[in-house]
C-alpha cells in the first residue's frame, strides 16, 4: 500500500526552512521557501524584505529593487527606513548614485542615528557626492542633477498604484531645476488618485505658469478644472489653450480633440479630426474620435 506524505506549507515551517536554508548559505532555497510563502498567500511586507534582503546577497539588484518597492506599498510607516537603506544599496551598487543618495537622503530624514543593515554603503555614497559628510546632503546643485532614474522609477511606482511613494520621490526635484515642470505634472496626476483634488490643481495650475504654450499641461489643466466645475479656470486654459501654435500638430492633436470632446464641444473637436484626416486619412485613433464627434452631433449615417 502506498503511503500518502502530506507537505505542511504553513508559515511556521516555511520560515523554519527558510531559516535552515540561511543558515547552509543556500540562498537559492531561500528563494524558493520565501516564494512559496508567497504563493500560499503569505504575502506579508517581512516576506519581501526577506526577499529583498537575499537577491540583495546574490548580486540581483533589480529583483531585490522589485521586492523593496513591494514592502513599501504594504509596510507600516515606521518601517519605510529600512526600504530607503535597502533601495539605496541596492541602486549605489547598480551604479545609479543619484538614486542612491535620494533614498539614504530619505531614510536619514526619518532618523539620523539609525544602525540600519546598509549604513556602510550609505557612508560610501555620501564620500562620493557630498562635500561634507556629516551634513550628509548631495554636493552637487540640485537643478544641475539629472533626474531620468528617479523619473523611471517613479513612473514603475505610478503603474504599481504607488502614489504616495511617487510623490515622496518627486519631492526632492527643486524649483530652479529642468525637470520640476515633469514633476509638477507627475505630482498632479498622483495627487488626483489618492484624493488631493486641491493639491492636483495646485500642481498642473503651477506648470501651466511654467510652459504656458505646454499642449499637455493645459489639457491636464482644462480636464481637472472641469471636473471640479471652475469654469473659469477652464476658460482661462481654454484660451491659452487656442492661442499656442502646437495645439492641433500631429503630437498634440489627439489630447486636442478629446478635450473638447470631454467639453462637450463636439463642432470643435469634428473641426479638428477634420483637419487632420485630411492630411493623414487612415489615422485610426482620429477616424474613431471623429466617429464619436459625428454620434454626439446626431450625424449617425457620417
Amino acid at each position: 500500500m502506498k503511503k500518502i506524505i502530506k507537505v505542511d506549507y504553513s508559515i511556521k515551517n516555511l520560515n523554519k526552512l527558510y531559516a535552515k536554508r540561511l543558515s547552509k548559505e543556500d540562498y537559492d532555497g531561500c528563494i524558493s521557501a520565501l516564494k512559496k510563502c508567497i504563493q500560499m498567500g503569505y504575502n506579508t511586507f517581512d516576506v519581501y524584505e526577506k526577499l529583498a534582503k537575499t537577491y540583495y546577497k546574490v548580486g540581483m539588484y533589480e529583483e531585490a529593487v522589485n521586492y523593496w518597492f513591494l514592502y513599501l506599498s504594504i509596510c507600516p510607516k515606521n518601517n519605510k527606513i529600512y526600504a530607503y537603506n535597502g533601495l539605496g544599496a541596492c541602486f549605489y551598487k547598480l551604479n545609479q548614485k543619484t538614486i542612491a543618495g535620494i533614498y539614504f537622503t530619505e531614510q536619514l530624514k526619518i532618523d539620523k542615528s539609525a544602525i540600519l543593515e546598509y549604513n556602510e554603503i550609505g557612508a560610501k555614497v555620501f564620500d562620493e557626492i557630498t562635500d561634507y559628510k556629516s551634513n550628509f546632503y548631495l554636493a552637487y546643485p540640485y537643478n544641475k542633477a539629472d533626474f531620468t532614474e528617479l523619473f523611471n522609477q517613479v513612473s514603475l511606482m505610478i503603474k504599481a498604484g504607488l502614489y504616495l511613494e511617487a510623490i515622496d520621490e518627486l519631492e526632492v526635484i527643486p524649483k530652479d531645476s529642468k525637470y520640476y515642470f515633469d514633476a509638477l505634472m507627475q505630482k498632479s496626476i498622483c495627487k488626483y488618485f489618492v484624493g488631493n483634488i486641491k493639491g492636483s490643481l495646485k500642481d498642473i495650475d503651477d506648470a501651466v505658469k511654467l510652459q504656458p504654450n505646454n499642449t499637455v499641461a493645459l489639457c491636464n489643466a482644462i480636464s481637472l478644472f472641469n471636473g471640479t466645475n471652475n469654469t473659469e479656470k477652464v476658460n482661462e486654459f481654454l484660451n491659452l489653450l487656442l492661442k499656442t501654435d502646437n495645439y492641433a500638430n500631429d503630437e498634440n492633436i489627439v489630447k486636442t480633440i478629446m478635450i473638447f470632446c470631454e467639453l462637450k464641444c463636439y463642432e470643435k473637436a469634428e473641426f479638428f479630426a477634420k483637419n487632420h484626416l485630411r492630411k493623414n486619412p487612415y489615422d485610426l485613433i482620429i477616424l474613431f474620435l471623429y466617429g464619436i464627434t459625428k454620434y454626439n452631433l446626431n450625424k449617425f449615417d457620417d
